[in-house]
């Protein structure tokens, strides 16, 4: 892996250790689901997600900062925010038990068939080795296996 984990890398796909953040609901959202997409969506509620300041937010954190920037502009509204596994959050939100379900994946084409999605961040892993490590690249497919364990563990020396 040559790539640099930088933005323009990640974007254009050179950088492959990435993944999207995707919210979906079944059917087309209306009223205050929508609306709370909407923000999410927009210029305000990306610039929550990109604020620095307040931390790097990755999933449910990340959720939890939207929410509570929208209910500063809506405090009558009531939001919960439960964190499972990306496959029970589109499960949930195929059968109804949630509005809005978060997935760290693509939707799988079942899914696709039954959801409607949108992305709302991405999310990128950088790889850091020590300076005095000999190794130059490693494979997609080792980098996997280090994060898997699969890799094979050598004592050191």
């Amino acid at each position: 892996m040559t790539a640099r984990a930088t933005v323009d890398n990640i974007k254009n796909g050179s950088y492959p250790v990435a993944r999207t953040f995707l919210i979906a609901t079944r059917g087309e959202p209306d009223g205050l689901v929508k609306d709370f997409i909407d923000f999410m969506l927009s210029s305000e509620g990306q610039a929550v997600r990109k604020n620095r300041r307040r931390g790097l937010f990755v999933g449910h954190a990340m959720m939890e900062k939207l929410q509570e920037a929208y209910l500063a502009i809506n405090p009558s509204v009531i939001i919960e925010i439960q964190m499972s596994d990306s496959a029970s959050g589109m499960m949930s939100a195929i059968d109804g038990t949630c509005d809005i379900g978060m997935s760290s994946r693509d939707l799988h084409d079942a899914e696709k068939e039954r959801l409607r999605s949108a992305a709302i961040a991405l999310d990128r892993i950088a790889i850091i080795v020590h300076p005095d490590n000999p190794l130059t690249e490693l494979t997609r497919g080792q980098v996997g296996a280090i994060f898997t364990g699969e890799a094979e563990r050598r004592p050191r020396k």
